[in-house]
């Protein structure tokens, strides 16, 4: 009887651990307790358990600690929503924030199984291009990306403006230059079956493209002191003085005020020193502007270019010289800038009117649209351009096949 009970009080004490010792995961300032269980198959969290351990190896509760950004806590809490759930449950609700975070912690945790999880149930998921390229880039999936690239590129509503600004000039631009280019190919084949069916060959002349020219400042090597024919007036600008005559000045209000103001604390001295400041840009600037200034009229230039124009054209409007800023802005209205040089300029001397101009201009263009130009337009403007292109273009494929479907019938 004794023998039984001992086998009895044996066979009772035999344990099988399923859930391992309790821990503690702090994740930056936040603490989430867990079973050992459900982090052993993350690969990076099993070693820390394993090195915790070696340092307390009879405590049941251990301690470690991971470190990430603000998107760390809700992500793992995301995580252990999965985790915690029973095969039974047969849950199929995992919403797309919470197999985006369980992605993102498995792929940086080292948990390959559940990654391949998540990212299946995302695909099982009813989602938009937008929706598919912002998963794409949170879990770095390139064939996600693309897919959602070729979804933008082939659906009929046109792109807009919030989803271009998601989506970033790269991008946006690789986007609706495909879209672009596919419904130009659809325009020539109308066009190519309008010849055959009419026998008429419609010509075309491409616009041809105008010299553009650069608003990058020279590279120059300036003296401490410019004297420009004698002195009587020391223009300091920031810490680069230029010697010339008050009557050069005199018409700058600003820069009239400022001699006048020196004159009254000291009539006697001469000459006079009046000192303005501003940006780097602004010494060039004064030596551009001085450049028109000295030149006499019976000169009659009309070789300035578009860098002294601009520069003088700043300098007038900030000091005040009316009459030279439209001086400037009418000789850059007679260089003929193109499209793009012409919106530099409007945005340097903010003329909208330019600005619109060159825009319209870029609208009606045959050519598409280069990634180095819709970098230089930004976003805003190259989706108000590349939107009306794609309109026009529309037009166009409609009229086309109205004519199509017109000539079909003879």
């Amino acid at each position: 009887m004794s023998s039984l009970l001992s086998l009895r009080a044996s066979a009772a004490y035999t344990t099988h651990d399923l859930t391992g010792v309790c821990i503690n995961l702090q994740v930056n300032n936040v603490t989430i307790k867990v079973h050992e269980n459900q982090i052993s198959k993350f690969a990076y969290l099993y070693e820390l358990v394993k090195k915790a351990r070696l340092a307390n190896p009879q405590g049941d509760t251990l301690t470690i600690c991971v470190q990430g950004g603000n998107e760390l806590v809700p992500d793992f809490l995301n995580t252990f929503k999965i985790l915690n759930t029973s095969p039974i449950d047969k849950s199929d609700n995992f919403g797309t924030d919470i197999l985006v975070s369980a992605a993102r912690i498995a792929d940086a945790y080292k948990h390959p199984a559940l990654r391949t999880f998540c990212i299946k149930r995302l695909e099982g998921l009813s989602m938009n291009s937008m929706e598919r390229l912002r998963i794409g880039r949170a879990l770095d999936l390139k064939s996600w990306k693309e897919r959602a690239y070729e979804e933008l590129i082939e659906q009929d509503e046109i792109i807009t403006k919030a989803d271009a600004l998601t989506l970033r000039v790269d991008a946006y631009w690789k986007i609706t230059s495909e879209r672009e280019a596919r419904s130009r190919e659809v325009l020539e084949r109308y066009k190519r079956v309008l010849f055959v069916s009419s026998s008429n060959n419609p010509s075309h002349t491409a616009p041809s493209s105008l010299k553009t020219t650069s608003l990058l400042p020279e590279s120059r090597t300036s003296s401490t002191v410019h004297d420009l024919i004698g002195a009587c007036i020391n223009l300091q600008v920031n810490t680069i003085v230029i010697k010339t005559h008050e009557y050069q000045i005199s018409n700058f209000a600003y820069m009239h005020d400022l001699v006048k103001n020196t004159r009254l604390v000291n009539a006697q001295i001469n000459p006079l020193t009046i000192c303005v400041t501003g940006g780097n840009e602004l010494v060039s600037d004064f030596l551009n502007t001085f450049k028109i200034l000295n030149t006499s009229s019976i000169d009659q230039p009309d070789n300035f270019d578009a860098d002294t124009l601009v520069s003088a054209a700043r300098v007038s409007a900030s000091y005040k010289y009316p009459a030279l800023r439209a001086f400037c802005i009418e000789r850059l209205e007679g260089l003929r800038p193109s499209s793009m040089e012409r919106l530099r300029i409007g945005r340097a001397l903010d003329l909208k009117s330019w600005e619109e101009r060159a825009c319209q201009e870029l609208v009606k263009r045959e050519e598409i649209i280069t990634k180095e130009e819709a970098l230089q337009l930004k976003i805003d403007a190259y989706w108000q351009i590349t939107s009306e292109r794609e309109t026009r273009i529309r037009q166009k494929l409609r009229n086309m096949a109205q004519c199509f479907a017109i000539s079909s019938l003879f």
